[in-house]
């Protein structure tokens, strides 16, 4: 993990948060995604299940569907299912959540602030050509490490912001919540892009 001086000695916050992400043994995630757009920005309210590295999320736009290889994706306004075999920042642009175990790797260089109502985790990545994320801002306190997590990506003005609503562990997840079947959306074409 590649720390900076200010991070070591505030080295509980990033252990509380690895340790709110850890999906080993399941994970629920309520939050509220800021996107921004063109000319006002958009908020969606999406449910984020996880198990090691698969994941089901759902909001008001989309659902998806990882196994840890294959990769649907049912955008409402499409009326179609995408599946396909994607490469690690096709799925971070889906699941900005799946970038934060990265954050904390020797991937990033992070560093901590604390102030009286809590902390601030700023995390850039080392590598500023290979990354399309400029930086990534997580704030929270000792209760919540996770409050807020503002995403920050090349090229773009305005960042994705997720306002934590609630984190959940330890909750049993079937292996079949990661796979798209037809009975999950019934009469939606499937298109195969593998």
């Amino acid at each position: 993990m590649a720390l900076t001086a200010p991070a070591q000695s505030a080295y509980s916050p990033i252990q509380q948060a690895i340790a709110k992400l850890d999906s080993s043994k399941g994970l629920c995630i309520e939050f509220d995604m800021t996107l921004p757009g063109n000319q006002y920005e958009e908020t969606i309210h999406g449910t984020y299940y996880a198990l090691k590295n698969k994941f089901y999320i759902e909001t008001s736009e989309l659902k998806a569907w990882y196994n840890g290889k294959e990769l649907w994706i049912y955008l409402y306004q499409n009326g179609e299912i995408n599946l396909s075999h994607p490469e690690t920042e096709e799925i971070i642009e889906i699941n900005p959540l799946l970038e934060l175990p990265r954050i904390f790797s020797e991937e990033y260089n992070s560093t901590v602030s604390n102030t009286s109502v809590g902390h601030s985790i700023l995390a850039k990545p080392q590598k500023k050509n290979r990354q399309s994320i400029e930086h990534v801002i997580i704030r929270g306190n000792k209760k919540n490490p996770i409050k807020t997590i503002e995403v920050k990506e090349k090229g773009i003005n305005n960042k994705i912001t997720i306002q934590v609503k609630s984190i959940k562990q330890n909750i049993n997840i079937t292996p079949d919540t990661f796979i798209y079947t037809s009975d999950k959306e019934p009469n939606v074409k499937v298109i195969d892009l593998r």
